[in-house]
């Protein structure tokens, strides 16, 4: 199916992300957008939320790869989750990025998407739903796949094959109700804007 197809054009591009600290091990995902070594993850996934700072040993995985690779915090935004992150292109052979969309405006309610995460560190894997808001009041791409400890910072797909956000957390509960099927993420409208800021201040090339 299209879920599958998506999900071998992108596994080279997606990554599993792993921190070192305090003698725990924290996962996450992350998906690279530039043969110049740049990746996006969430900054909750690269934020050591006890010590009050960002990892200092963190690490990159892909699929099938046992070798890990360092990566660096560039620049992070708390307010969207967004982070971008750097690793050195000439020590990781094979990998891809994703196509990002271009104009948000084309993503509808009712449409499907699939995530790609690394949910409890147990390795990448897909799951599809379909899209609830494109934006809410909190300014989310909403939708209705499963969201797990470690799926944090994982691309979100049209059917297309264009990443359309950032997976980034789930909501339990509204007004003391369980909520299920609610999953939120960064915009990729968002995510561009941010990336326009931080490569235009430091004159970088993604």
């Amino acid at each position: 199916g299209w879920g599958a197809e998506i999900f071998e054009a992108n596994k080279s591009a997606v990554v599993q992300i792993s921190a070192v600290a305090s003698m725990q091990i924290a996962s996450g995902t992350g998906f690279i957008i530039s043969k110049n070594g740049y990746l996006l993850t969430n900054d909750h996934v690269v934020f050591d939320e006890e010590a009050g700072n960002y990892y200092t040993k963190l690490k990159m995985s892909l699929l099938g790869d046992k070798k890990k690779y360092s990566i660096s915090v560039m620049y992070s935004d708390k307010k969207s989750d967004v982070a971008l992150c750097k690793f050195d292109p000439a020590e990781v052979s094979g990998f891809e990025s994703v196509k990002r969309i271009t104009d948000y405006t084309k993503v509808k309610p009712g449409a499907d998407c699939i995530v790609i995460g690394n949910a409890f560190g147990m390795g990448l894997a897909p799951c599809i739903g379909n899209i609830r808001f494109t934006k809410n009041d909190s300014g989310n791409l909403v939708y209705t796949i499963p969201s797990n400890p470690g799926d944090s910072g994982g691309p979100v797909f049209n059917r297309s094959g264009e990443c359309i956000g950032i997976n980034k957390s789930r909501t339990v509960a509204v007004n003391g109700t369980a909520a299920e099927g609610y999953a939120n993420a960064t915009p990729m409208d968002t995510i561009d804007a941010l990336l326009q800021k931080w490569t235009e201040s430091s004159n970088i090339t993604l």
